[in-house]
């Protein structure tokens, strides 16, 4: 109810009582002034929440399709996540302690202009096109669509001192996830945990994020095929192998590689599979985030070209699942 409102259901005289009613009056005289001091409150709550002056979002709110890549407001989802551990869990308890709550606005399409890029990538089969730094900021170019998850905050088996399980296929991760109550990442969850709201190329920020990050490792031509992890594992030629090709980082409670949503290692370590949008058997799993090795390791690319019973030394991956709505109790 508005000011206006107000006016047009109770005349001037009550809402401007003369001198001597001021501190009494008769009781409706007295219940008028009391539901006029309420309408006002509301009014004052409403604007002070940005809405319009018709009730409707206000300039700063409304979302445009080529802009610098910023915040969405979600106000139908809740609080919006915003890159901190306490924020996550301002108003919901929405993830389990071993995941991070992702909430915000995911661009559906962004620009990213690279200002550095290293320069002797080409001619060598074994390194990727790596950008030293991009320009600030990113642009959204593109709608945005609220999304709202929690997703581990380190790699499978999700625990600090672990190293990351690799030679994993998608469709195994995929049933490790289920059997844990879980399941893995839709393609757009992962790239919003990692490049956050901004929209930003590596996880952290606009510069190439070594030595936070494991990346840029010297790359090691595999000798022999690798059996699946547990089979490789009892296999003691298999196992030296991978222990010679290995250059993965445990998970760390005090990592420097830290997405906004406060993930651990979305940039290298190790590829990550998920779920592909939109695609069909036997390509239904898509790797995200790079490995160790001298390669792209940003968040929005992604290698579509494996098949789902694909494995390899440097291929592992985390889990999401829906966020649960519970109110906390505060203290």
């Amino acid at each position: 109810m508005t000011a206006l409102a107000v006016g047009r259901l109770f005349p001037p005289s009550h809402l401007f009582p003369p001198r001597h009613l001021a501190a009494g009056g008769s009781p409706p005289e007295r219940f008028y002034r009391l539901i006029v001091l309420l309408g006002l409150a509301l009014a004052c709550q409403r604007r002070e929440v940005g809405e319009g002056p018709l009730g409707g979002p206000s300039a700063s709110q409304q979302s445009d399709t080529r802009v610098a890549a910023q915040p969405l407001e979600l106000a139908a989802l809740g609080t919006r996540a915003r890159g901190d551990a306490s924020a996550s869990v301002a108003v919901h308890a929405a993830c389990p302690d071993d995941m991070r709550s992702v909430e915000g606005g995911y661009c559906l399409r962004v620009e990213q202009i690279c200002l550095r890029q290293r320069s002797n990538h080409e001619g060598h089969p074994t390194q990727s096109e790596r950008c030293l730094e991009y320009q600030e900021p990113s642009i959204c170019a593109g709608q945005r669509q609220p999304l709202r998850f929690c997703i581990d905050r380190f790699e499978w088996p999700n625990r600090a001192g672990d190293t990351p399980r690799v030679l994993v296929s998608w469709s195994e991760a995929s049933a490790l996830c289920g059997e844990a109550g879980k399941r893995l990442c839709e393609e757009d969850e992962w790239t919003l945990a990692c490049e956050g709201e901004q929209a930003l190329p590596y996880t952290l920020g606009y510069a190439r994020p070594a030595p936070a990050c494991a990346i840029d490792q010297p790359y090691r031509a595999p000798r022999a095929r690798l059996l699946p992890h547990d089979e490789c594992l009892k296999q003691p030629a298999c196992r030296l192998e991978l222990e010679r090709l290995d250059q993965r980082r445990p998970a760390q409670e005090d990592s420097g590689c830290v997405s906004p949503f406060g993930v651990v290692d979305m940039n290298g370590n190790v590829n990550e599979w998920v779920n592909a949008s939109s695609a069909r058997y036997p390509y239904r799993g898509v790797l995200k985030g790079g490995w160790w090795g001298p390669v792209r390791n940003r968040c929005r690319p992604a290698v579509r070209r494996h098949r789902e019973d694909h494995w390899g030394y440097e291929i592992g991956f985390r889990c999401c699942r829906n966020a649960v709505d519970t109110p906390l109790t505060r203290h």
